[in-house]
């Protein structure tokens, strides 16, 4: 069983990567960014060749993720001093 922190990671056969670029890709759609990514580490540990193509799956969404939380993250709190 691999873990990281708390969480359990997804567990998947890579030895086919269609197959396995096709649950990646459900599990994008889906927002399951961790299993994704789990799906991800895998797949670039057996498929060394393939990590561009697999980034770039990636990126976009995780991109978002990333904008959406620090968007909506208040930065500034009442009584901080702003720089004019």
């Amino acid at each position: 069983m691999n873990t990281v922190g708390n969480r359990i990671k997804f567990a998947l056969d890579v030895s086919s990567l269609d197959r396995a670029i096709n649950i990646l890709n459900e599990k994008l759609q889906l927002g399951e960014y961790l299993d994704a990514l789990d799906i991800c580490e895998r797949l670039v540990a057996n498929f060394p060749r393939k990590r561009l193509p697999l980034f770039s799956t990636i990126y976009d969404p995780f991109i978002k993720l990333f904008l959406t939380k620090v968007t909506s993250f208040n930065f500034y709190k009442p009584g901080n001093l702003v720089l004019a």
